[in-house]
């Protein structure tokens, strides 16, 4: 059995992407954000975190090239934490307020969640983006053509 810490804590003595520590910050915030006590141990029956694979559809992106997008969530209580990695064979942009991602695993209950974004090649994050209930979707901030793999990452309720 570990502690909430425990189960989320970086190898530091291994190279960490940006990646990661994006998706990091995003779950240190939700666990900052509940009611139980430091230290205090999760049991497997309580919490089981488990990545899962679903199927994002990519909208209103400037794609050159076939493109690649995966994603995988992991479902705490009613709290979702979802990971996109988008790339093309040649480059994908994102344009803020208008490029969009739909197909999330579960029914957004209320807008306003934030998402991140980062260039897993460079480490150079865009900045962040919101979750909306409209239409179900994540708007991620814009980014310029790159053909490295972006990544975006981002939480929302599932219930309010």
């Amino acid at each position: 059995q570990k502690t909430a810490y425990e189960i989320y804590q970086c190898d530091w003595s291994s190279d960490v992407c940006s990646s990661d520590l994006v998706r990091q910050s995003i779950y240190l915030q939700y666990l900052s954000k509940c009611s139980f006590v430091a230290g205090t141990e999760i049991h497997d029956e309580d919490a089981a975190i488990v990545d899962t694979a679903f199927t994002p559809t990519a909208n209103s992106f400037t794609v050159v090239g076939t493109p690649t997008l995966t994603g995988t969530y992991r479902k705490i209580g009613n709290r979702v934490f979802c990971h996109i990695e988008h790339s093309a064979t040649i480059s994908v942009a994102s344009t803020a307020g208008t490029s969009n991602y739909t197909g999330l695993p579960f029914t957004v209950a209320k807008y306003g969640a934030m998402c991140n974004s980062a260039n897993a090649g460079t480490g150079i994050s865009y900045g962040g983006g919101m979750v909306h209930t409209s239409g179900n979707r994540c708007y991620p901030p814009a980014w310029a053509a790159t053909g490295q793999i972006v990544v975006t990452d981002f939480y929302y309720d599932t219930s309010v």
